[in-house]
């Protein structure tokens, strides 16, 4: 149950990120053809191209996890037994859910300072923009904790990354 759960998530969230990132490249093959052509392009067209730019940036940085996608430096925990190592990937896990924790709180407290500040060109609420930074924690800590329980039962974190 969990691991559909999480499996639709991430192909969610995938979706939504290729989607995204489409937009991102037809809009800004967009405002190169007006520029080219007309001399000038549309004032919104940077901006949203950014935006998107920073969701897709963090969308998929929330499903990364599952692929092994994140940096991480294997020659420390290679040197352990397995034992340890679990106990060194559950540590560096909580860490991360800490981290992310604190994440979650400050994107919240962020969007909701910036929900009256509106964007030059696009006169959208900025809180939107930024609402993706708790989002993505969020996702990122679902991850997470997926990763880890299967790395705790299969003792690989590349096997577990290989299994999904």
């Amino acid at each position: 149950m969990w691991n559909k759960f999480v499996n639709e998530i991430n192909r969610f969230t995938e979706y939504i990120t290729y989607l995204f990132m489409v937009i991102m490249v037809v809009i800004l093959c967009f405002q190169i053809i007006t520029r080219q052509f007309f001399g000038s392009s549309f004032l919104w067209t940077a901006d949203l191209a950014r935006y998107l730019m920073i969701w897709v940036i963090f969308l998929g940085a929330s499903f990364s996890f599952q692929y092994g996608g994140h940096v991480n430096i294997e020659i420390l925990l290679e040197k352990l037994t397995i034992g340890k190592r679990k106990i060194m990937q559950c540590l560096i896990s909580l860490l991360c859910i800490i981290f992310l924790s604190i994440l979650i709180f400050k994107g919240i407290e962020l969007t909701s300072l910036t929900m009256t500040q509106t964007s030059t060109n696009l006169n959208i609420p900025m809180g939107y923009v930024y609402i993706i930074i708790p989002i993505s924690g969020f996702l990122q800590i679902i991850n997470i904790i997926d990763v880890t329980i299967r790395y705790w039962k299969i003792g690989s974190k590349l096997e577990g990354a290989d299994k999904k």
